[in-house]
């Protein structure tokens, strides 16, 4: 069988973009199936198979990388039928968050950036075949015919560059085959979902293979829009990836080439009313009566029909060279990585008053492209012998430079100007307090609005050089970023069981942005509290990201570490610039200490993985929700201390094994005087330091066992299975405030797997979310409504699935 060359990529595609600090993998080797997934054969061995992971860059065993990290395989997303990476989030500890093309926020130990400015990047990076991207909405275009995922906890700044302060996800697709193969994945659910992966791998010869895969998604929506009798969350994706891999036997050399596309489209109308007042909610029902206020019913009532649609395309090739055969000891691999991807934002439209009146909408009036280019030169290997020592010495060291640009163009409108007037009255029936009853003023705000829009159509020559022909506000961000950087790390056999590790980044980044914004009417001008302006804003940082530390080795199969690592995001721009006021904000930095060790007991049948973590954040970026817009403001300090805990085990009962993992995470904010306040407080700030971070759970926790037993008479297996995944209760809101607070969620999954692993095929049969937890990602104070809440809710309740693979 012939033995893959180590990677390296000296590769040039040419495309307009840019990217932030590319991974580390120098040398390619086929990972391992391992735990949780293990594949879908039975299994007599009483040893885990290695679990090899990419973090350090080069390819080792996972208790020989010292950090906290968990490799996610291929095995367990066939195994659980994985849509997307959301249903991998709960297999990692500490790991929370949402990923889609439009809106995904992730969050590593508490630490996360929200998605509700377009000009910010994620604290948790995305790196996918080793390119890294600045926006994590390309995560959503590629989760299919992937290798692995591993998920790396904590400041990953030495290696992977700026903006991962919190984390990195890296993800790595499966590599062409020298065989011939082809494969089929199909999944029915209900909700209309259906999703067909297809995947053909061709060699050319014993030197060149090609593999081409494609994922396309079809899904109703449950979320039920009354107003308009249409279902709102629904999905429709089409994806598709081409990679080809040249392996020549007379040189030491590997090119490896890919390319994505992927369209994702949805109906827009995510957000329902989570509470209303007896004004607001008398007033929405003058237009639909079955206005709902209930999260639990799936439904909600929207008179603007909203879309969403992006395309996303990316380019990459490595070359690999080899230059172990002219050293006669040690390894050496040269890299050169290329990426360039472009994310066009087609259509993002909003109904911004979140009812059935004709009041507010936000639309996206031209298309709002991201685009990046990276290039990386990179040298890694090993010295054999140093000084004395055996394997002495492992080091990674490069080059990187990025550009990118964003352009983000939003429009807001008033549609009707009597239900804008009656929107208003019943938005502030208590303030000041009403003489008539809640309900009786939204009923006076339903006449109003009917009775002012008729009467302004009437009186329309009038009332338009009055008020204005149109009431609108244009706003415009576009922003170019170029950064250059240079980084290496080594770790280095001080004794024969004590490796000390040094690393280092530095790092030139510097932005423009150009602001616009216009408005157009009266009445919108003061809703927005827009003002006009035209600006343009610069900004230079020096990056400096440092990561020492020892691992110990104090007996086979035994390792522990100590390490320190700093990690800088960057500043930026925020992207809805209504008026001149915080259009820029300031880079964060993180410090984060970890004590860990990975052991394998029980004659290597139970693998266990434990950190311990302080992390300090300064500068902190933090989402305020001010002025009836979201930007972002450095304006906390903050730390997160707990703790991670993965457990492998195969018990001595033939065909059982069992994955746990368990997260604990105190995260508070340290300095936070001037928080926002909820609307209704009667004061535009508060100060929450001491308290909890916002959508951070204390505990994040994980249970998976699985039990294989072969049927006679054939080569049947039969794989029972299942899994409960508990995290606790969690604020949604960035104030804090205990209407936005999510109650803790216990989910139970339960598999039943037929598989003949000669024939090639498997059949799964699932019950998600059996418990029929209600699930929120988000609730927000309702705009310009004090005392209403809107939120999105992420799980599709209690469901059934039917997955079928076959091979070819």
């Amino acid at each position: 069988m012939r033995q893959p060359v180590a990677a390296v990529t000296l590769g040039v595609v040419l495309m307009a973009g840019s990217v932030a600090p590319a991974s580390v993998l120098a040398q390619e080797a086929s990972p391992s199936a391992s735990p949780p997934g293990q594949g879908t054969r039975a299994t007599t061995d009483a040893e885990l198979g290695a679990m090899v992971v990419t973090a350090r860059g080069l390819r080792r065993r996972q208790e020989e990388v010292a950090r906290s990290v968990s490799r996610l395989d291929r095995a367990l997303a066939e195994e659980i039928a994985a849509i997307d990476f959301e249903d991998l989030i709960p297999y990692a500890a500490n790991l929370d968050g949402k990923i889609d093309p439009f809106s995904g926020t992730l969050r590593i130990r508490g630490f996360g950036t929200p998605s509700t400015n377009a000009g910010s990047e994620p604290a948790v990076g995305a790196s996918i075949d080793d390119v890294f991207y600045g926006r994590n909405r390309f995560l959503a275009a590629n989760f299919f015919d992937l290798e692995e995922t591993e998920v790396l906890r904590g400041p990953q700044g030495t290696l992977f560059g700026k903006n991962t302060t919190a984390g990195l996800l890296r993800v790595t697709t499966r590599a062409p085959e020298f065989h011939n193969s082809a494969a089929l994945e199909v999944l029915l659910g209900q909700d209309e979902e259906r999703v067909i992966r297809p995947t053909a791998n061709v060699a050319l010869g014993d030197q060149a293979a090609i593999r081409v895969a494609g994922a396309f998604t079809r899904r109703a929506g449950r979320l039920r829009n009354t107003f308009l009798r249409r279902n709102e969350q629904d999905l429709s994706q089409d994806s598709m990836r081409v990679r080809f891999r040249f392996e020549p036997t007379a040189l030491p050399w590997t090119l490896d080439l890919s390319a994505f596309h992927s369209r994702q489209a949805m109906n827009n109308g995510q957000f329902q009313f989570t509470r209303a007042t007896d004004a607001m909610r008398a007033f929405a029902e003058s237009f639909d009566p079955d206005f709902n206020t209930d999260p639990e019913n799936f439904r909600t009532s929207l008179d603007f029909a909203t879309d969403a649609e992006v395309v996303m395309t990316g380019l990459n090739a490595r070359n690999t060279i080899d230059f172990a055969p002219l050293l006669g000891g040690g390894r050496l691999f040269v890299t050169s990585i290329t990426g360039a991807a472009e994310s066009r934002l087609k259509q993002f439209s909003l109904d911004a008053d979140f009812t059935p009146a004709a009041f507010l909408r936000r639309v996206q009036p031209a298309t709002n492209p991201y685009r990046q280019f990276s290039q990386e030169l990179r040298v890694s290997g090993r010295f054999d012998r140093l000084f004395g020592q055996h394997d002495a010495l492992e080091y990674t060291g490069g080059i990187f430079y990025l550009r990118s640009t964003l352009s983000v163009v939003d429009r807001f409108q008033i549609d009707d100007l009597g239900a804008a007037a009656g929107y208003l009255l019943a938005a502030n029936a208590d303030d000041p307090p009403a003489l008539l009853p809640g309900g009786a003023v939204g009923g006076l705000a339903a006449v109003t609005a009917e009775t002012l829009g008729a009467a302004l159509a009437l009186l329309d020559p009038l009332a338009a050089p009055l008020l204005g022909a149109d009431q609108r506000i244009d706003t415009r961000l576009d922003q170019a970023v170029e950064t250059i950087a240079a980084y290496g790390q080594s770790e280095y056999r001080l004794l024969p069981r004590w490796f000390a590790i040094l690393g280092l980044r530095v790092a030139y980044e510097s932005k423009d942005g150009d602001f616009l914004s216009q408005g157009e009417g009266r009445l919108i001008g003061l809703v927005g509290e827009q003002e006009d302006h035209q600006s343009t804003v610069q900004l230079s940082e020096h990056g400096f990201s440092p990561r020492v530390g020892l691992r110990w080795e104090p007996m086979p199969k035994v390792h522990t570490f100590f390490t320190w690592a700093r990690g800088t995001k960057s500043g930026g721009f925020n992207a809805i610039p209504l008026t001149p006021d915080n259009l820029a904000f300031e880079e964060e930095k993180a410090d984060s200490f970890e004590l860990g060790s990975k052991v394998a007991l029980l004659g290597g049948s139970l693998r266990l993985q434990s950190t311990a973590f302080w992390t300090d954040f300064s500068n902190l970026q933090v989402s305020t929700f001010r002025d009836n817009r979201f930007f972002i403001l450095n304006a906390a300090e903050a730390r997160s201390r707990g703790l991670e805990l993965d457990l492998h085990w195969m018990p001595p009962l033939p065909g059982t094994s069992l994955f746990a993992s368990l997260g604990y995470n105190d995260a508070q904010f340290e300095a936070y005087p001037n928080a926002p306040a909820p609307a209704d407080a009667g004061s535009a700030t508060q100060d929450l330091s001491g308290r909890r971070l916002p959508r951070a759970p204390r505990i994040t926790a994980a249970i998976k066992p699985r039990f294989v037993t072969p049927l006679e008479g054939g080569s049947l297996n039969l794989i029972l299975g299942g899994d409960v995944q508990y995290r606790g209760k969690r604020f949604l809101d960035v104030d804090l405030d205990p209407r936005s607070l999510q109650p803790a969620t216990t989910v139970v999954n339960l598999r039943a797997t037929l598989s003949d692993f000669v024939h090639g095929w498997s059949l799964t049969i699932a019950g998600q979310n059996l418990t029929d937890e209600v699930t929120l990602s988000q609730i927000l104070d309702q705009p310009l409504a004090p005392g209403n809440f809107i939120g999105v809710r992420s799980d599709r309740g209690r469901f059934l699935t039917a997955s079928l693979q076959l091979d070819f």
